[in-house]
């Protein structure tokens, strides 16, 4: 049976309320699926905020077990995953969405975007997906784009003192176009909403994307998080120090928008508007990287 690393076990009651009785249950759980779907389970990868272990199937095929505590992050991204039903994504094989459990394709060679940066390759590539996955139907009650918005406004509105890490002149300018944005927006697609290099991983028949947040809104929107990407722990191999980084994000803008015919300066505006709100969402969690906001300020500067 899998392990539980301590640092996780730490994390979850931290970030999750219910988050210690979770933890207390999660080998009962691993038990109960792997009975459940015939698993044989390994070890687990790299944990954040839900289990993710390696599994095989009674046939010897290859997939991964997920387990979350059940919520309305983890429910949307399972409605999302079913949605996609593989195109573009990874395929969901399993769920039970009351549990918080989905069992999933491995995904082989489960090579990053990353790998192909910095470079035009990367752009084209996760634009193609874009592609496919809006082509999607919605058939669930996902959260909207202005439903994210809404907790920046917010924030803005009670003067949060923490909002004072994100440079006024891109909070501001983020802040003023969002209503024009929302207003212009045509009909909202289904948004993988957290579309970057580390969501990107190439499977046996091309790259797909994994971890989709899920949720409504213009099609514009979904660079954003590509565009601030990728970001290391070891600031010299990310986007942070990237000499040549307005140049490369002006690239990739005028890539996104002539690959989904979409113009550049509003894919421009949502990413503005993005990296204030990533930022917010970081300092609300308190894993905030002010080298971040250097991708931010890029996409303004373009």
């Amino acid at each position: 049976m899998p392990t539980i690393p301590e640092a996780f076990a730490k994390n979850i009651p931290v970030i999750f309320d219910g988050g210690a009785d979770w933890i207390k249950r999660l080998l009962g759980l691993l038990e109960t699926y792997a009975e459940r779907w015939d698993l044989g389970l390994g070890e687990p990868f790299g944990l954040s905020f839900n289990y993710v272990v390696e599994a095989w199937l009674e046939d010897g095929s290859e997939a991964v077990l997920k387990l979350g505590i059940p919520c309305p992050d983890f429910r949307y991204e399972l409605w999302a995953l079913g949605s996609y039903a593989g195109r573009g994504a990874v395929r969901l094989l399993e769920s039970d969405l009351e549990g918080g459990a989905m069992l999933l394709e491995r995904v082989r060679p489960g090579n990053r975007l990353t790998r192909l940066e910095p470079g035009d390759e990367a752009s084209h590539l996760a634009a193609e997906i874009m592609r496919k996955l809006h082509q999607t139907p919605v058939q669930h009650d996902f959260p909207h784009v202005s439903d994210w918005g809404r907790e920046l406004l917010e924030a803005h509105q009670r003067k949060d003192p923490r909002l004072s890490k994100i440079p006024s002149a891109l909070l501001d300018e983020a802040l003023a176009a969002y209503p024009d944005l929302l207003a212009s927006s045509p009909a909202p697609v289904l948004l993988h909403g957290d579309l970057h290099h580390f969501n990107i991983l190439r499977g046996q028949n091309g790259w797909v994307a994994i971890d989709p947040k899920g949720g409504l809104g213009d099609p514009a929107y979904e660079p954003a998080q590509f565009l601030h990407n990728p970001s290391f722990a070891d600031k010299s191999a990310g986007i942070e120090c990237w000499p040549d980084l307005v140049l490369r994000t002006a690239r990739r803008l005028e890539i996104f928008s002539e690959a989904l015919s979409i113009p550049k300066e509003r894919i421009r505006a949502w990413g503005i508007f993005q990296a204030a709100l990533s930022s917010w969402w970081a300092l609300e969690n308190n894993y905030f990287d002010p080298s971040w906001l250097k991708a931010g300020l890029a996409i303004q500067s373009c």
